[in-house]
């Protein structure tokens, strides 16, 4: 397997949403001289960055304070918090696709993947998933 320490765990994870952060700023500028478009595709880019740093099961943020965790030696009821913030966000993420279900007609697919992931956590074996890699 692959030697990994946890910094560098955290600096993979944070790739993702930074590079969408980067390119927000550098699409909001370009929107000035090249329109709307350009804005629309910038904001998508700060949302997306936003919504991968949630502290949901899955998502980069929950993966980047699961390490932090770890880091810190790992303690059993701050995994229990981690988990049920994270239930806690797909919960109110659910209920707010159905809302934009209602309201506007569309989201279904943001409805799907958060109660998906609402059926997942709440069914979920208590198994410690195996990683791929060895820390050091």
């Amino acid at each position: 397997g692959y030697n990994i320490g946890y910094k560098e765990e955290i600096l993979v994870l944070s790739a993702g949403p930074l590079a969408n952060l980067l390119s927000f700023v550098m699409l909001y500028f370009l929107s000035a001289v090249f329109g709307k478009y350009f804005r629309i595709f910038a904001l998508l880019n700060l949302f997306t960055a936003l919504s991968n740093l949630l502290p949901t099961e899955g998502y980069d943020g929950y993966k980047i304070i699961n390490t932090v965790i770890e880091m810190q030696g790992g303690e059993r009821p701050l995994r229990g918090l981690l988990s049920c913030i994270s239930l806690f966000f797909i919960i109110v993420m659910t209920f707010l696709s159905l809302y934009l279900i209602m309201k506007v007609a569309e989201g279904y697919w943001i409805f799907a993947i958060f109660f998906f992931s609402m059926l997942i956590s709440l069914f979920k074996s208590k198994n410690i998933k195996k990683r791929d890699f060895k820390r050091y």
